[in-house]
């Protein structure tokens, strides 16, 4: 039955990480375990609905973000709650244009329905797929700034590498957009948290 829900909410996996396995002390770094450690506490306190709607986590590649988001997806089955999960790549496959077939601009609508009216959304990885027209990055805008503004929970991962001349602002509009860079300015219903001061964690991860 747990299996069946996973898939309902687009967990394509029978065994996802959980959120009480993730181990922040992995980081080699003092700067590197308090950032993986504030993101954890953040995560922690969205999932039980005890902290603002909108979370998101930038960073590099390797830093436990989809850990976090597949744990909190997973751990909002188990509560019962309607979650929708959806890496970048699902996304863009979803989104990206191929024709002016009705059916297919219909099938797209109904995607973007979907992800906008569900109870709980989490966007792993939204930095994965991109283009070069800012086409993906609208579709993003479009539906965040929706479930932003009608208060709904949503959580987002974003891998997104940052140059050193580039504050997070910039390097976040640069993925995701203007429109969620403001909403995420504001303190009453938002936390981002930054990553790109954690380590790839995945050397360090013992697999038996």
């Amino acid at each position: 039955i747990q299996e069946i829900k996973y898939e309902q909410a687009n967990i394509n996996l029978s065994h996802p990480p959980l959120l009480d396995n993730f181990d922040p002390e992995l980081q080699k770094t003092l700067r590197g375990k308090k950032a993986v450690k504030k993101a954890y506490e953040l995560a922690k306190s969205w999932t039980n609905g005890e902290v603002v709607m909108f979370l998101c986590l930038v960073g590099g590649t390797g830093v436990g973000k989809t850990h976090l988001a597949l744990g909190s997806a997973a751990k909002l089955v188990e509560n019962g709650k309607g979650i929708r999960y959806m890496n970048g790549e699902q996304f863009a496959n979803e989104l990206r244009p191929r024709s002016f077939n009705d059916n297919e601009g219909r099938s797209q609508r109904q995607f973007r329905s979907n992800l906008m009216n569900a109870e709980y959304l989490i966007l792993d990885e939204v930095g994965i797929a991109t283009d070069s027209t800012g086409w993906m990055s609208n579709q993003y805008q479009e539906i965040i700034s929706h479930r932003f503004d009608n208060n709904k929970p949503t959580f987002i991962t974003g891998n997104i590498e940052k140059s050193p001349n580039e504050t997070p602002d910039v390097a976040i509009e640069r993925v995701l957009g203007s429109r969620v860079v403001s909403r995420l300015k504001d303190v009453t219903k938002s936390r981002l948290c930054s990553l790109w001061e954690a380590n790839d964690m995945r050397p360090f991860i013992k697999t038996s």
